[in-house]
């Protein structure tokens, strides 16, 4: 007898040859700052953060306890007297992407983000500038050049300051299909080129202005460029035929400094991110 037999029904969601897309993304974010090769220069670091007893951990969090707390670097200036804290803080992306396939489960992604990677923190520095501002000073930007009639103070009291990184993102993965279907699954690692574009130093103190240090400028102590790896996943879902919805939790670790110091102090940042994108397929 030959007896009827049943089987679900499986779509099967091909890789597509091309397809773009967009993103949006944030996360937690670490300076990661160590000492470099001189000792000439006084550094100092602490264990563990420093008990501030007003606002300093309303803003610590999971993230920060993920990054390894690297909030508690107070770094001491040129400056005879002067201190800073900076913070782990928070990242926010944006950016458009685009995926080659090169077999059933290896594709190669690329694309272009713009980052800005931002930190809280406190100096007991700042600049008296000749229209009666003040600028707060912290290491990257104790050497930049001064207005003329300048004067540097060191206080006593800490100054709220805010550090906001803009930082444009070159990012080039291999992608392995793991599920293949409606929903999908992916392993995804590869390297991200970053362009350094500026740093805004500012503070929430009536009569303070802000700083902008760029690299290149004389006393920036910031590369042009700097390389992270990154990993993660890639879970999507299938929408329709042409377009697909996709959530991709990713680390970065610094695979070269983002600051240039002399040796001084290096920033190597680690970065916690998840990421929500909407891709179109091309063909």
């Amino acid at each position: 007898y030959i007896l009827p037999t049943w089987e679900p029904y499986q779509e099967s969601v091909t890789d597509p040859s091309l397809w773009a897309g967009l993103s949006l993304g944030g996360g937690g974010y670490a300076h990661n700052y160590s000492a470099g090769g001189s000792s000439d220069d006084a550094i100092a670091f602490e264990s563990s953060a420093p008990d501030f007893n007003d606002n300093s951990g309303e803003f610590r969090g999971s993230f920060e306890d993920f990054l390894n707390q690297d909030q508690g670097i107070v770094a001491l200036n040129d400056i005879g007297g002067s201190t800073d804290t900076q913070l782990s803080g928070s990242s926010f992306s944006l950016g458009a992407d685009a995926g080659w396939s090169l077999s059933k489960r290896w594709s190669i992604i690329g694309g272009l983000y713009y980052t800005q990677n931002n930190s809280d923190g406190y100096t007991n520095t700042y600049r008296e500038n000749p229209d009666n501002t003040r600028t707060p000073i912290i290491n990257e930007n104790e050497s930049t050049e001064l207005e003329p009639s300048s004067i540097i103070v060191v206080g006593e009291q800490r100054i709220p300051i805010q550090n906001r990184y803009a930082i444009l993102g070159i990012p080039l993965q291999a992608n392995f299909m793991l599920v293949n279907r409606k929903i999908n699954l992916a392993l995804q690692a590869g390297a991200v080129t970053n362009v350094f574009l500026q740093s805004r130093i500012s503070s929430s103190e009536p009569g303070f202005s802000s700083s902008i240090v760029r690299p290149g400028e004389e006393g920036a102590p910031y590369n042009r460029f700097s390389w992270q790896a990154t990993m993660g996943l890639s879970l999507g879902y299938q929408l329709t035929k042409q377009y697909s919805l996709q959530l991709s939790p990713a680390y970065r670790f610094a695979l070269s400094p983002l600051t240039d110091t002399g040796g001084r102090l290096e920033s190597r940042p680690r970065q916690l991110s998840i990421s929500l994108g909407l891709r179109y397929q091309l063909n």
